[in-house]
C-alpha cells in the first residue's frame, strides 16, 4: 500500500505514557498514514500495550512493528525508520508525547501547497497530566533558497529535535542523512546535515505537538541522570568535531564558512566543563586541548562571518584557549585578557 506519511515512533520504556502517544497518533483525522512502531527492546511492559492496541484498533492494519533484536538506543530507532519508511513523507513523535488531531493533515497540505522538504510545527509542553506549560509559537511562514536552511539553523535560532517536523523521505535518503546510533544528543548530527539539501522549508503557527516534561522514565531523563555533565558535554563536542568533518568533507565551507561557528560552540562547552569544581587544574588544561587550532586561511576575517555578532558571549574564557587561536582573532585579545586563570 503507498501512503503520503510515515509515522516513526521508537518505545522503549515508556509503559506510562504509550497508550496515549499511540492513540493519539492512531486517532489522525489525515488517513494515508504508515505507523512505524521500532521496538527498542526496553524492560517493562510497553510493547504489550502496543500489541493491545494495534490488535484492535480500525488502523492497526497500517501498523508495522520494526523489532531490534537488542537496545540500540533512539538514534538507531529512527534510522531503522528512515531505511523502512514507506511515505512521501516522514514524521517522528516520541512515545510519551502527543499530536493534535489534525497534525498530519496540517502538515502534509502545507508540505503539498509548498512544495517543502520540511515542514515544522508549533508545539506545546505539557506536564504528565497533559497540562499545558507553555507554547513554542511559529511563524506562519515559508523559505526558500540554496541555503535557507543553514541561514534558518544558525541565525535564526533552531530546535534540532526531530519531532514535530514533517519530512521529505526521498531527500533524507538520497543525502543518507542520519542520527549517530545513540541515546545522547543524536538529534544534533541529524538535523544539521539537512543545512545542504533543504531549498524549501515551512513553518506553522498551529500547535500540533505536545511535549511531555518532567517524565522521569523517558530516555532523555535516564540518560541524562546516568551520564556525568561532563561526559556529556565532551560527547557533543565530539559531535561538533564530526559536523565540522562532514562540511569540509563535502567542499561546503565555500558556501557557509562555518569554522567560527563550530570553534565558539566548542569554546563554550568547554567553559562549562572548567567551571565545574571537582576538576583538577590538570583535568581543565586536557579538555582546553579540545579547543583546535585553526589556520586563517580556513576562517577568513573576523568581520566576513555571518556569526560576529553572536561571537561575544562565547569569548568569557581563559588566556589558555586564546594562546590556541592564531592571528585571525588578534581583535578578540581585549576579551581573553579580562578572563581569570582556571586554577583558582
Amino acid at each position: 500500500m503507498n501512503y503520503k506519511v510515515t509515522l516513526a515512533m521508537p518505545v522503549y520504556n515508556v509503559e506510562k505514557y504509550v497508550e496515549r502517544a499511540l492513540l493519539s497518533a492512531l486517532n489522525q483525522t489525515f488517513d494515508s498514514i504508515e505507523f512505524l512502531i521500532v521496538d527498542d527492546k526496553g524492560t517493562d511492559r510497553s510493547m504489550e500495550i502496543v500489541s493491545e492496541i494495534v490488535s484492535t484498533h480500525p488502523r492497526g492494519k497500517d501498523v508495522r512493528i520494526i523489532d531490534h533484536v537488542v537496545n540500540q538506543g533512539t538514534g538507531a530507532t529512527k534510522n531503522s525508520a528512515i531505511r523502512e519508511a514507506k511515505g512521501e513523507y516522514l514524521f517522528f513523535m516520541d512515545s510519551d508525547d502527543c499530536l493534535s488531531r489534525d497534525c498530519i493533515l496540517s502538515l502534509y497540505h502545507m508540505a503539498c501547497k509548498n512544495d517543502a522538504d520540511i515542514v515544522i510545527g508549533s508545539f506545546s509542553y505539557c506536564d504528565v497530566e497533559g497540562k499545558s506549560i507553555a507554547k513554542n509559537i511559529l511563524k506562519d511562514i515559508c523559505y526558500q533558497g540554496n541555503d535557507v536552511f543553514g541561514k534558518f539553523f544558525f541565525a535564526k535560532g533552531f530546535y534540532v529535535q526531530t519531532w514535530n517536523k514533517l519530512y521529505r523521505l526521498s531527500m533524507l535518503r538520497a543525502w543518507e542523512v542520519e542520527c549517530i546510533p545513540s541515546n545522547v544528543n543524536e538529534d544534533v548530527f541529524f538535523t544539521f546535515q539537512l543545512f545542504k539539501p533543504i531549498k524549501i522549508l515551512c513553518q506553522t503557527s498551529q500547535v500540533t505537538y505536545f511535549y511531555t516534561v518532567n517524565n522521569q522514565h523517558s530516555v532523555t531523563y535516564d540518560m541524562q541522570r546516568k551520564v556525568m555533565k561532563e561526559q556529556r558535554l565532551v560527547q557533543y563536542i565530539g559531535i561538533l568535531d564530526k559536523m565540522e568533518h562532514y562540511i569540509l568533507s563535502r567542499g561546503y565551507l565555500k558556501d557557509m564558512n562555518l569554522t567560527y561557528y563550530f570553534l565558539l560552540k566548542k569554546i563554550n562547552l568547554v567553559r562549562d566543563i572548567i567551571s565545574a569544581r571537582n576538576l583538577s587544574y590538570k583535568q581543565k588544561k586536557e579538555y582546553l586541548n579540545l579547543i583546535p587550532s585553526y589556520s586563517v586561511k580556513y576562517i577568513g576575517t573576523v568581520n566576513q562571518q555571518p556569526f560576529y555578532g553572536i561571537m561575544w558571549p562565547y569569548l568569557y574564557l581563559n588566556p589558555f584557549v586564546a594562546n590556541k587561536i592564531d592571528s585571525a582573532f588578534i581583535l578578540m585579545q581585549r576579551v581573553y585578557c579580562r578572563i581569570k586563570k582556571i586554577g583558582g
